[in-house]
């Protein structure tokens, strides 16, 4: 999961590579177009904890979601964020 200024882009992104010269992250869009971020600016979790969607029941605002094939738990130093398949 890639998380820039706080927002989760993962999907939006074909590679993020950190760029040792200029000590910034080089972050390529589906758009093809390339931008350098900060290094404090991007967050890249990996290994998320695998729940069995059999196990929880999953709902927002009231409504309840169904048909979830799997659930992931990304991890930060402060935050998780929670990835839901359908």
């Amino acid at each position: 999961m890639i998380i820039i200024k706080g927002e989760i882009k993962t999907r939006e992104i074909i590679s993020c590579q950190y760029n040792r010269d200029t000590k910034k992250w080089d972050v390529e869009f589906n758009n093809g177009k390339i931008y350098s971020y900060k290094y404090s600016n991007i967050q890249k979790l990996k290994d998320p904890l695998v729940l069995n969607p059999n196990m929880y029941r999953i709902c927002k605002d009231g409504k309840e979601f169904f048909d979830i094939t799997a659930i992931y738990v990304f991890k930060s130093e402060n935050e998780s964020y929670w990835h839901i398949c359908f």
